[in-house]
């Protein structure tokens, strides 16, 4: 019998685990687009007021932010001297950081537009595809802040009680 109890105990334990990690992740997600937010605006001064290049500006910039988002930017300055164009240095840094992060698919997707226009066009096209980007992120944040509260109840809610109905099946 006591191990029948402590078997439902681990099963209910592991269950709200479960239901942490799952309302962790829109936590992190949005810590994340913060923190890449941060790091746009960053490089849009760069290149508006330091005039650096690309390079240098995303070195400066990986120096100013935190994990993940330093991370690609590391990447992307040295991928900028190594492969053939400032687009493809992007995306690779993008996909290489993309497992150590909480970005979605399409937050992926979008990040990887700017690489398209970045050391292509002229300055003030550079600063617009900048700020598509930086309202992007604005309106991720805004709709991840509204549904965030709800989602973290429900994964609560639903891990608990699931474990709950494991465990009473299991008995």
């Amino acid at each position: 019998m006591i191990f029948k109890v402590a078997g439902a105990s681990l099963v209910i334990c592991s269950a709200v685990m479960w239901g942490l990690y799952m309302a962790a992740k829109d936590y992190f997600r949005l810590k994340d687009l913060r923190e890449m937010k941060r790091a746009f605006e960053i490089l849009r001064s760069e290149i508006e007021y330091g005039m650096n290049q690309l390079d240098q500006a995303a070195i400066n910039i990986s120096s100013k932010c935190a994990s993940p988002v330093n991370a690609i930017f590391i990447n992307f300055s040295e991928g900028i001297n190594i492969l053939s164009g400032v687009g493809e240095a992007w995306s690779e840094a993008v996909s290489k950081s993309a497992g150590g992060s909480y970005f979605s698919k399409e937050d992926l997707d979008m990040f990887n537009s700017l690489g398209k226009t970045l050391g292509y066009l002229d300055r003030n096209m550079q600063m617009n595809s900048i700020n598509m980007q930086v309202d992007y992120i604005d309106f991720q944040i805004g709709r991840l802040e509204g549904t965030w509260e709800k989602s973290r109840k429900m994964y609560m809610s639903l891990g608990t009680l699931g474990g709950i109905l494991i465990a009473v099946l299991l008995l």
